[in-house]
């Protein structure tokens, strides 16, 4: 009886009824004992998880009978929670807290999704998933950092991720990316320096404008801004340049 529990499961899965799939899976492991597909149920509910947060529906109400109306995405959380919690230490349970992140960064609950990736990174530091963590971080600090352009912390925990894939993976091409996101990110606090330079520019306030631009090149000098820094203290000081000469 148990194992036509499983089964019966098994199929509701491959039918892509899942929210059916995981409701027997989990009367499955709610029998006394049962600990003969105990792995290959969580396996299945992960791939559940998996099918929800990729955008598949539930039935209305739980109802086989009603239509699946209902996305899946939050339930795919709870999923994913089992599944770490009951398989840790295995590699489904990296899986699942990848998956979890990935549908939090979608909720915008960039918090809880960056301390998914890295609790990845600690429970499974030399796993190729912990490389894809590292650089969805990265991603997920990109974002905030284009979304929050003058909170200049963004940049710093991104260059602790950076420091850390370094240590992890000093020779892995994925590193590249995870480089090329933290210089993006030091590109958005070099333009809205530039920006803010050129704001004075326009209001005669050369001497406010020279600040901003020098702090701009002498902060973030590997940037393609900090060469506009350069080419407009070169007109600034050939502005103040040209005046001098025609006081004399």
């Amino acid at each position: 009886y148990p194992d036509a529990v499983f089964y019966a499961g098994q199929c509701s899965y491959y039918l892509h009824e899942y929210d059916i799939a995981d409701k027997r899976f989990s009367y499955y492991l709610a029998l006394p004992g049962q600990t003969r597909h105990f792995s290959k149920t969580f396996e299945y509910k992960y791939l559940i998880a998996e099918a929800y947060r990729k955008g598949a529906r539930r039935h209305l109400l739980g109802k086989k009978r009603l239509p699946k109306i209902v996305l899946g995405r939050e339930a795919s959380i709870a999923l994913y929670d089992e599944v770490i919690v009951a398989m840790a230490g295995q590699e489904v349970a990296a899986k699942a807290l990848y998956g979890k992140a990935k549908v939090l960064r979608k909720k915008r609950d960039f918090k809880e999704s960056i301390e998914c990736l890295k609790t990845l990174t600690r429970r499974f530091p030399k796993t190729p998933l912990a490389r894809e963590a590292y650089l969805l971080i990265s991603k997920v600090y990109l974002q905030q950092g284009n979304l929050e352009a003058q909170n200049p912390d963004y940049l710093q925990l991104a260059q602790v991720n950076l420091e850390k894939m370094k240590v992890s993976f000093p020779t892995d091409e994925m590193l590249l990316d995870v480089e090329k996101n933290y210089l993006q990110m030091q590109e958005i606090h070099a333009t809205s320096l530039y920006d803010t330079g050129r704001y004075y520019e326009r209001k005669k306030k050369l001497h406010a404008a020279t600040i901003y631009y020098i702090d701009a090149i002498k902060k973030y000098p590997e940037t393609a801004c900090a060469l506009d820094c350069q080419t407009r203290l070169d007109a600034i000081s050939d502005y103040f340049t040209k005046n001098a000469y025609s006081k004399n």
